[in-house]
């Protein structure tokens, strides 16, 4: 299954192989490896992720800016989207 999403102003896709989810580039190179049980589309700079059944953020690299130890999380966003 794919998914395709644009950050860093490049084309990437989010794709699952088996049960992990994780990002290739237009070469079908990996940017982020296959290694979360679910996510989502970046916002404001951040990506939701799931890994032993509790969410984090992580950042254009994979790396976990918000370590996974909630039950339930949503999308950042800043107030003036609200408007």
């Amino acid at each position: 299954m794919i998914g395709f999403s644009i950050f860093c102003g490049v084309s990437n896709a989010f794709v699952r192989n088996y049960d992990r989810w994780g990002v290739i580039n237009s070469n079908g190179e990996i940017v982020i490896d296959e290694r979360f049980e679910n996510s989502y589309d970046f916002h404001n700079g951040l990506c939701r992720a799931r890994v032993d059944q509790l969410w984090g953020y992580i950042d254009y690299t994979g790396q976990y800016v918000i370590i996974p130890k909630y039950n339930n999380v949503e999308d950042f966003f800043t107030l003036d989207q609200l408007e």
